[in-house]
C-alpha cells in the first residue's frame, strides 16, 4: 500500500477553504449570476436559500462540497448574503435536517453540470497523471494538478486520501520504469553521486531563413497591442472559445471590453489593481473576466 505523503494540516487544507481567500477568488467565484438567483430563490426560507447559493458557490470554487459550511469564513458568508439581502446569521439554521442537504447537493450538480467519477473516468485520470509524473516528481504538485483537473472536468472530486494514493502510486510504478531503463540510455549517466544528461544542441538557421525572418519582420505593421487584440477577435472569434471557470455566464453587456482589459493585465504584467486604475473598470469585473481566462474551451 502507497504510504502517506500529506501532514494533517495540508490535508486539512485540501479539504476546506483558506481563510485568507483572496479578493480576486472571492469575486471571481462567490459572486451569483442571474440564472444562480432564480435557482436559489426556488429554496424555502432564507437559511435555506443561504446555505444553497454557498453549497453551489463552494462546488464551483473547489470541485467538492465541504461538510461544515456554517465554519466557512465570515467574508465568504456576508459576500453571498449580502447579494440575496438575506442576513449572515441565517446560515446557522442551515443543514438540520440531512435530507435537505441531500436534496440540495444533487440539485446544484444538476445545475453546474457536475457528475460523480466512475471507473472509465479513474482509468483515464491514471493516464493524465502518468504522463504528468513523467514532467514532476513532487507529489503535492501531482495532487493540485489533479484536483484542479477534476474541478475543470466538473467530475466531484473524491477524497483527498484516495487521490494522494492514485498522485503516489504512478510515481513509484514509473520509478521502478525509469530504473529499468537507466543502464542502457547512452544520455543520461550518475557522475558524483548527481545525474548528468548529455546536451541538447540546436541546429544553425540556414542564411535564407534568417534572412526570410528578417524581411518578415520588416514588413510588420506597428499596431497598439490593445488594437491588435480586438482585430485578431474579430478575425478568429476567440473570445467565443472563452468560458467562466466556475461554469459562470457573462452578466454586463461590456463583457468584451473586460475581458480584453483581463488578459492585457496577464500578458503585461500589470496586475488587475493597476489596470483598474489604469482603465476606470471595476475590479471586481476584472477579477471575474480573469477567470474565463483560466479555462479556454
Amino acid at each position: 500500500m502507497s504510504r502517506s505523503f500529506l501532514t494533517q494540516h495540508e490535508r486539512s487544507q485540501f479539504d476546506s477553504i483558506s481563510e485568507d481567500i483572496s479578493q480576486e477568488d472571492l469575486a471571481a467565484y462567490f459572486t451569483l449570476t442571474i440564472q444562480d438567483k432564480e435557482l436559489i430563490h426556488q429554496q424555502r426560507r432564507d437559511h435555506n436559500k443561504l446555505g444553497f447559493a454557498l453549497q453551489l458557490c463552494i462546488l464551483r470554487y473547489l470541485g467538492f462540497i465541504i461538510n461544515n459550511i456554517t465554519s466557512l469564513n465570515s467574508q465568504i458568508i456576508s459576500h453571498v448574503a449580502k447579494q440575496l439581502q438575506i442576513r449572515p446569521q441565517q446560515l446557522g439554521n442551515y443543514g438540520k435536517r440531512d435530507q435537505t442537504r441531500t436534496d440540495h447537493t444533487q440539485s446544484i450538480m444538476q445545475y453546474l453540470h457536475f457528475r460523480k467519477a466512475d471507473i472509465a473516468y479513474f482509468h483515464s485520470l491514471i493516464a493524465w497523471l502518468t504522463e504528468r509524473a513523467l514532467e514532476h516528481d513532487k507529489p503535492l504538485l501531482l495532487l493540485k494538478l489533479c484536483c484542479e483537473k477534476l474541478r475543470l472536468d466538473k467530475v466531484i472530486r473524491p477524497g483527498i486520501a484516495i487521490l494522494e494514493g492514485i498522485t503516489n502510486m504512478e510515481l513509484e510504478d514509473l520509478l521502478v520504469a525509469v530504473d529499468q531503463q537507466f543502464p542502457i540510455n547512452p544520455n543520461a549517466k550518475i557522475e558524483n553521486d548527481k545525474l548528468v544528461l548529455s546536451p541538447l544542441f540546436a541546429e544553425n538557421l540556414p542564411d535564407s531563413v534568417s534572412d526570410l525572418q528578417n524581411l518578415i519582420t520588416n514588413e510588420l505593421p506597428r499596431l497598439d497591442i490593445t488594437d491588435l487584440l480586438v482585430e485578431v477577435d474579430h478575425w478568429t472569434h476567440f473570445s467565443d472559445c472563452f468560458i467562466h471557470a466556475g461554469g459562470n455566464q457573462p452578466r454586463t453587456k461590456d463583457f468584451l471590453v473586460h475581458l480584453y482589459a483581463s488578459i492585457l493585465a496577464q500578458t503585461c504584467n500589470f496586475g488587475l489593481k493597476k489596470m483598474a486604475e489604469i482603465t476606470g473598470l471595476t475590479y471586481d469585473k476584472l477579477a471575474w473576466c480573469t477567470c474565463i481566462g483560466c479555462h479556454f474551451r
